[in-house]
Order: structure tokens, then C-alpha cells, then sequence
């Protein structure tokens, strides 16, 4: 099958993520013009997206992109162009940004979708699952059981991510089981990772595929099934009460979308690997 090419201008400093709204081509207009161009805004994230040694865009949301703009073209007639926006790099101000954002307006990357959060942004269905995963440097002993945290990892922080579901996570352990834990905010999901695998006077909770990252590129990581959980699956963002989540509904339909396909697995196991993927859609 013929693939269509998907049209990608990078017009970084255009908009400054800092002030100006983001605003893309609603549904609407383009059903009724029969092209659209829509603006997409991304948390670099590993595997999921982020610039490659030419300083291009890829991973696991950018080629389910491509996937979504072939589709719209093929069953429904339109020509998608897609404009790459600078994100902001605070997470807080990244979802600002978004939240403010009009029209055809996409967030790319591993957020997961909650009920709170449906309340301010409009999420895609989800195109992959989650599950989070309490980890620390390799050095640091095995947790038996999560009633047992406070004595196992006696004077140890955590690490956490402000104003996102990790947080939720680790504000729970430090009320149930660890009431003197001290956490220390940092602003990305990649921190998490980064100033936990360097301080083993430390753990946080990470998403898994952050943990099958480390593992495949060989990092001093350990995994503590103790504190480990299924989450939220994954979606893309939108604008509160976007026209495009029709489309997005079709496309990534549970029972016949693009997540049952074939072609779905051979981007997991492109970014992620046979084991992680096996594990993901077992």
C-alpha cells in the first residue's frame, strides 16, 4: 500500500511557549476544505519522542502521528499538513500551554489520562498502556513489602514530578507507610530517572516504559515489585472539547483501531523492543 507522505514544517520560535496560544484548524473546517493543518507540541521523552542525531523528530508518538494523518487522508479525503511548535520544557507550563491552545492542537507523549485532568484537556483514546514502576539505583537493597519502606530505605528521598499522577504516587506512600520521606521536585520525567539512578540515597516512581528504557541501554537500574502497580493508560492532549476527538475516536477505536493492527506492534517493538512489547500486550 501506497503510504501518503505526512508534511512536517518546524517553525520553532514562531510562538514563544511562554505567552502566545498555540490554535491549529478545527475538524469542522477541515472536513469543509478538505485539508487542515494542525500544530503539534511535544514532552521529549525517550522512545516516545524525541530528536534523533540529525536533530529530526521520532519514536513511538511521532510515527503513530504519520499513522493517524495517512488515515485521515485515505478514508477521509483530506490533506493534513502538521507544524511542529517549541515546547515549553516545565511540564506545569507545558500543559498551560495546552490548555489555552484552540483547534487542531496536539501534545505528543507518555501523559496519562485521568479523570481530573479530562476536566481541563481532552484526551485522545489511549494508544498505550501503562504500568508504574518503583525504582531505584542497583545498589539498593530489595524492598520486601511497601508496609516495610521506611526501615529498607531509611533515610532515603523521593524524587517527583509536580503537579502529575507520579506525584499523587509517592505523596500516597510517604502518607501510608513513610510519614518523614522527603521529596525533591524536579521538572521532567527524565530527571526522575537521571538523579535516581546517580543518588542511591534515593528512589522514585516511574512508568515503565522509562524502566525498559533504562534497561536496554544498559543504566544501573532496579525494579522493586513491591511498589509496583498498574496505571492510567496513555493518550494524546487536546483542547478542552476539541472537534478532533471524532476522528481521534475512529482511529484509535479499542475493538477495530490502529492499536489492534499489526503495524502497531512493529512500531512497539521499533522503540521498545520484543520483551517490553510482549510484556505491554500480553
Amino acid at each position: 500500500m501506497r503510504k501518503i507522505l505526512l508534511s512536517i514544517l518546524f517553525l520553532l520560535g514562531v510562538l514563544s511557549p511562554l505567552s502566545a496560544q498555540l490554535q491549529g484548524d478545527s475538524w469542522a473546517n477541515a472536513q469543509k476544505n478538505k485539508e487542515a493543518t494542525i500544530i503539534i507540541t511535544y514532552f521529549e521523552t525517550p522512545r516516545f519522542v524525541y530528536k534523533n542525531a540529525e536533530g529530526k523528530l521520532e519514536g513511538i508518538c511521532i510515527d503513530i502521528l504519520r499513522e493517524f494523518a495517512n488515515y485521515v487522508q485515505k478514508t477521509k479525503g483530506i490533506k493534513v499538513k502538521v507544524n511542529i511548535q517549541k515546547p515549553a520544557n516545565d511540564f506545569n507550563l507545558f500543559l498551560k500551554n495546552i490548555k489555552a491552545s484552540k483547534g487542531g492542537v496536539f501534545a505528543l507523549g507518555p501523559f496519562t489520562i485521568t479523570e481530573e485532568r479530562k476536566k481541563e484537556m481532552t484526551f485522545t483514546p489511549p494508544y498505550i498502556k501503562n504500568r508504574s514502576i518503583l525504582i531505584t539505583n542497583s545498589s539498593v537493597p530489595d524492598l520486601g513489602t511497601l508496609g516495610n519502606i521506611s526501615n529498607t530505605f531509611a533515610g532515603m528521598k523521593a524524587y517527583a514530578l509536580r503537579n502529575s499522577t507520579q506525584e499523587a504516587e509517592i505523596m500516597e506512600i510517604k502518607n501510608q507507610y513513610y510519614p518523614n520521606l522527603e521529596i525533591v521536585y524536579v521538572n521532567s520525567a527524565d530527571d526522575l530517572l537521571a538523579k535516581t539512578l546517580k543518588d542511591p540515597k534515593s528512589f522514585t516512581k516511574n512508568d515503565f516504559l522509562y524502566y525498559a528504557d533504562a534497561l536496554q541501554t544498559g543504566q544501573p537500574i532496579k525494579r522493586h515489585a513491591a511498589g509496583e502497580n498498574n496505571t492510567n493508560p496513555y493518550g494524546f492532549i487536546m483542547p478542552k472539547g476539541s472537534d478532533w476527538i471524532v476522528v481521534w475516536n475512529e482511529f484509535l477505536n479499542e475493538s477495530t483501531g490502529f492499536t489492534t493492527k499489526p503495524e502497531y506492534r512493529k512500531i512497539l517493538e521499533k522503540y521498545l523492543g520484543f520483551t517490553a512489547t510482549q510484556i505491554l500486550l500480553k
